[in-house]
């Protein structure tokens, strides 16, 4: 079975958000095909009915992936994470997060997306959501072209 198949597209009981949970799996099943298109593997964590610290995805080569179902704020030079429950908050990293990378939809396609290291995420400055340096992301189709080529 496909990892694709294998994301639950219906709130958990668990879940306190049943609404933002539905619009972040169906952005996370949208990029999981994307890389079974490209042969590229990836796994998910095995279900913890809870935080599941930060990995949504781990991808061969690359890590541990936690996807947003938000996108970015495009500035000169930075992304800022389009959310109003992050604006004011500190970035959310914590000792017993294992994330390695955010993915945030970015654009109309999926090579589009921007894929930024978890320890390059700042918290605001000025009381807004936090953001990362541009010259930190990189795209989906750069990341995986990268991969795929062995570069």
């Amino acid at each position: 079975m496909k990892t694709s198949e294998l994301i639950p597209l219906t709130p958990q009981d668990w879940c306190r958000n049943p609404k933002g949970y539905v619009i972040h799996q169906r952005f996370l099943k949208l990029f999981v095909e994307y890389l079974e298109e490209r042969g590229v593997v990836s796994v998910l964590p095995p279900d913890r009915k809870s935080w599941d610290r930060g990995v949504d995805l781990h991808i061969e080569g690359i890590g541990n992936i936690d996807s947003k179902g938000f996108a970015l704020i495009e500035g000169p030079k930075s992304f800022t994470w389009e959310s109003s429950f992050w604006t004011g908050r500190k970035r959310p990293l914590y000792t017993e997060s294992l994330t390695d990378f955010f993915v945030h939809p970015h654009g109309d396609s999926v090579d589009d997306w921007i894929i930024a290291p978890a320890s390059s995420l700042t918290t605001s400055y000025f009381g807004g959501a936090p953001f990362y340096w541009k010259d930190r992301c990189e795209t989906i189709k750069q990341v995986i072209d990268r991969l795929i080529n062995n570069v």
